[in-house]
């Protein structure tokens, strides 16, 4: 996701989703079938569940950024707003 889109906030937000999903599947597959190769313990599962979810509550505003098209990308230079420039009055610097 990075490599293609070159949305850091992106990437770490969809790979916070996949661990929280794939984490919740190991889990009920493990208490359905207990012979699953992949053992996911309730500690376990909380884990996988509220370390990626702190992920995307963090990036909550970078969230809102990506929808709205304002996100920067990597490489992406900041672009400053210039200020117009105003013309200083001398006379108005002088003191009375």
């Amino acid at each position: 996701t990075i490599a293609t889109s070159r949305y850091v906030s992106l990437g770490s937000v969809l790979g916070s989703l996949a661990t929280i999903v794939s984490g919740l599947v190991f889990f009920f597959v493990d208490l359905a079938v207990p012979s699953f190769f992949i053992r996911v313990s309730f500690p376990d599962l909380f884990f996988l569940v509220i370390a990626p979810s702190l992920v995307i509550l963090f990036h909550y505003d970078n969230i809102g950024r990506l929808l709205s098209g304002t996100e920067r990308k990597i490489g992406q230079k900041v672009q400053l707003e210039e200020k117009p420039v105003t013309p200083t009055n001398p006379s108005s610097n002088a003191q009375a």
